[in-house]
């Protein structure tokens, strides 16, 4: 019995520091306490919105090219795919509420949100392009959570944390359209916020549905990338300055087994 109240103490502890009121007398728990684990497997929609403002420059030849920049923001939202998985702790704070931990794994197929920008280059005759493409390929989560029962098997439950957002981003460069150079890559991780509710039906003690929607705000970051190429057999360098705003809402569909301690 001591082993089975240890590995429960350690699995609820995040939830049981939160959730069990304390007094000036000690703690005090509902008789009727009970710890979950659960894990859930989800489907759903990823529509996220990228604001790129774009600022570009360049050399030739190892002369700095003036050069007027035509700087662009763009709100970008693509419909998606995504998929993954959660593992997490309730805790029975009453008869019909509960707090926990939560912590997601997202994997995303999302279609590019491409910025396109134009700019003058002073003394030559074409324009430098720059078009970039956005991509964020997976999100992790850490949330906290509550549950409240409107009946014996259907529960509203409310989210709130943190999350992980892996941005990949892709630049081509482009004189008077002709390619000056391959295209350059750069992957980042962006911290963020989410907050999310969602409503669960429960067709037994283990199994049940859940449908669940989330808003992320990653907010502002900076990313420099720098192009190289050869034109009319000079050398080429161009580097492109994002300031991005990151956010998006997801719509989840999935399934849970949860398992009491």
């Amino acid at each position: 019995m001591k082993i089975r109240q240890l590995i429960k103490a350690l699995i609820c502890s995040a939830s049981l520091a939160a959730a069990i009121p304390t007094f000036a007398g000690g703690v005090i728990a509902p008789p009727s306490s009970q710890c979950h684990i659960y894990v859930s497997g989800f489907v759903g929609g990823f529509f996220p919105k990228i604001k790129d403002f774009t600022n570009t420059s360049g050399t030739f030849s190892d002369d700095i090219i003036p050069i007027n920049p035509e700087n662009h923001t763009v709100i970008t939202g693509r419909n998606v795919v995504s998929g993954g998985g959660a593992l997490g702790t309730m805790y029975d704070l009453s008869q019909d509420t509960q707090v926990g931990l939560e912590l997601s794994y997202t994997a995303i197929t999302q279609k590019p949100s491409r910025v396109a920008t134009t700019s003058d280059v002073v003394g030559i005759t074409p324009d430098l392009e720059t078009e970039t493409a956005h991509v964020i390929t997976s999100q992790l989560d850490i949330a906290a959570k509550i549950a409240v029962k409107l009946s014996q098997t259907v529960s509203l439950y409310a989210k709130l944390g943190t999350s992980k957002a892996h941005l990949k981003t892709t630049t081509f460069l482009d004189l008077n359209s002709f390619p000056v150079s391959p295209p350059s890559f750069q992957t980042k991780d962006i911290w963020g916020v989410l907050a999310g509710i969602g409503i669960q039906k429960a067709f037994s003690s283990v199994w049940s549905i859940f449908t669940e929607y989330d808003y992320y705000n990653y907010g502002s970051t900076n990313l420099a990338q720098i192009n190289r190429g050869a034109l009319t057999n000079q050398v080429f360098q161009a580097t492109a300055n994002h300031y991005i705003h990151l956010s998006a809402h997801t719509i989840r569909l999935g399934v849970t087994a949860s398992f009491a301690v």
